[in-house]
C-alpha cells in the first residue's frame, strides 16, 4: 500500500463510483421508470461481481510482487457465471445452518399458531426463554462461521485458475484444512484494522481496505505454498 498509494487511492475511488452510481440512478427512476430501475439493479449486481473478481485479480498480482492495473478490474468478465454460481452455492451453504436453527421454531408456530400469538404467552420466564434461544443458536452460528471460513477462497480459485463453481469450493475446503482458527483470528484483525480506518473520518479506509485485500491474497498464497 505504501509503495503504491496513488494506484490504490484511485482504485478505491473507481470502485466506489461503480458501487454507488448504479444504485443512485436506480433510486432516482424507481417510481417513474420501473423497468429501467430493474435493469439498473441487474446491471449493478453484474458490475459488483465483475469488480469483486477484478479486485481479487489485482490483489493476487500485488501479493506476488507484481503491479496490478486498472484494466484488471474488468479482466475477469468471462468468468462471471462461474463466480456467480459459486457465490450462490457459498451463500446457501453458509446460511443453511441458520435455516436449520430456525426450522423447529417455524414448524412449531405453523402447527400451533394460537399458542404463540396468545397474549402474554412465553414458555417459562422471559430470561430463561431468551437464554435457551441463545444457547440453541450459538452452535449453528459457529457452524455457519466455520463454513464461511472453509469456502472463503472460492473466488481466488476461479479468478486464478478458471475453475468451475463446485471445484473452486472443493479446493477452498482443502486449502483451509487445519488453518480455520488462524483464519478466524486473521479475520478479526482485519475487521479491527478497517474499523480503525473508518474511525478516521472514513479516510483511513483508503489505506486499510487495500491492505486487507492484499493481505488476504497473501494468506491464500501462503496456504498454497504450505500445501504444495
Amino acid at each position: 500500500m505504501w509503495n503504491n498509494p496513488g494506484f490504490f487511492v484511485v482504485l478505491m475511488v473507481l470502485v466506489g463510483l461503480v458501487y454507488i452510481l448504479p444504485g443512485a440512478l436506480q433510486a432516482m427512476v424507481r417510481e417513474e421508470r420501473p423497468f429501467l430501475s430493474a435493469f439498473l439493479a441487474l446491471a449493478s449486481m453484474v458490475l459488483h461481481i465483475v469488480i469483486a473478481m477484478g479486485l481479487i485479480r489485482i490483489s493476487l498480482q500485488f501479493a506476488c510482487g507484481e503491479k496490478g492495473e486498472f484494466a484488471d478490474l474488468f479482466a475477469c468478465m468471462p468468468l462471471f457465471f462461474k463466480y456467480f454460481l459459486a457465490w450462490i452455492l457459498y451463500a446457501l451453504m453458509v446460511s443453511a445452518w441458520w435455516v436449520v436453527a430456525l426450522l423447529p421454531g417455524v414448524i412449531a408456530i405453523a402447527l400451533s399458531p394460537d399458542l404463540y400469538v396468545s397474549s402474554g404467552y412465553l414458555p417459562g420466564s422471559l430470561s430463561l426463554w431468551v437464554l435457551g434461544l441463545v444457547g440453541w443458536m450459538i452452535p449453528f452460528a459457529i457452524l455457519s462461521l466455520v463454513w464461511a471460513i472453509k469456502y472463503m477462497f472460492f473466488g481466488y480459485f476461479i479468478v486464478e485458475r478458471g475453475l468451475g463453481p463446485v471445484k473452486a469450493l472443493q479446493q477452498s475446503n482443502a486449502l483451509t484444512k487445519g488453518a480455520k482458527w488462524d483464519l478466524f483470528i486473521f479475520g478479526l484483525l482485519l475487521c479491527g484494522i478497517n474499523l480503525l480506518g473508518a474511525l478516521v473520518f472514513l479516510i483511513g479506509l483508503f489505506v486499510t481496505i487495500p491492505t486487507t485485500m492484499v493481505a488476504i491474497a497473501y494468506v491464500y498464497r501462503r496456504l498454497q505454498s504450505q500445501g504444495s
